[in-house]
């Protein structure tokens, strides 16, 4: 009974022991690369400033963040190409819709006009009957 007891404790203190010997899991340090480009990301969603993502390639050539943060900046400028097309399309659809409106009245002006010119031709040929 003894030596279940002991061995059941000597077991239970190895196990402490042993736990303490290996690296602790989440202190690994993490690159500086990666740490740069998670800086970048922030930055960029904070102000909008890409310098740190567009610098990492030349900081860090040919590494893994890096050629991520080329793939961001290709996306950053595709994005901003984007808003740049929308902004050119929103401002055609407001000059359309101020000429249609334009036209609208034109339009309503002739009808009117038309109009007028009946009833005056219908005028003159009862005045000649």
């Amino acid at each position: 009974m003894m030596t279940a007891a002991i061995r059941t404790g000597s077991i239970v203190f190895l196990l402490f022991v042993l736990a303490g010997c290996g690296a602790p899991i989440f202190n690994l340090p993490i690159p500086a690369e990666k740490q740069l480009f998670a800086q970048g990301l922030d930055q960029y969603g904070q102000t909008g400033d890409t310098r740190i993502l567009e610098n990492l390639p030349q900081e860090y050539p040919g590494g893994e963040w890096s050629r991520r943060a080329e793939i961001v900046m290709q996306l950053i400028d595709e994005q901003r190409r984007q808003k740049a097309a929308l902004a050119r399309e929103q401002k055609s659809l407001a000059d359309c819709q101020k000429e249609n409106a334009y036209l609208a009245s034109d339009n309503q002006m002739l009808e009117s006009t038309l109009e007028q010119l009946k009833q005056l031709l219908i005028d003159m040929e009862m005045r000649a009957e």
